[in-house]
């Protein structure tokens, strides 16, 4: 298993052991590579990429992502299923484009 799948696993059960509280920030990525013992700046920020995928973190410009209240409220309570990246990009284009 490469060492991002192995972090975002990590990341997800905190996430959903609630360690990060709704609509927070994710430590920066200097402090998880030292968190998990990873050098590179691409195993955290892939890591990152998969949950942003999964829909439990919001993409964000800086180094740091920040977790979508009204999503992660929304699987987390109502246990509503995450949208597949096909849906999401459906969804994408029809906001950008006023649709």
């Amino acid at each position: 298993m490469a060492r991002y799948h192995e972090v975002a696993a990590s990341l997800r059960e905190r996430i959903q052991a609630g360690e990060f509280p709704i609509g927070s920030r994710l430590p920066p990525i200097s402090r998880l590579q030292g968190e998990y013992d990873v050098s590179g700046l691409n195993t955290i920020r892939e890591a990152q990429q998969r949950l942003v995928k999964e829909g439990l973190l919001e993409p964000n410009l800086t180094s740091t992502a920040v977790l979508p209240s009204y999503f992660r409220r929304g699987v987390m309570e109502l246990q509503l299923p995450i949208p597949t990246d096909l849906q999401w990009q459906a969804a994408w284009q029809s906001v950008s484009h006023g649709v």
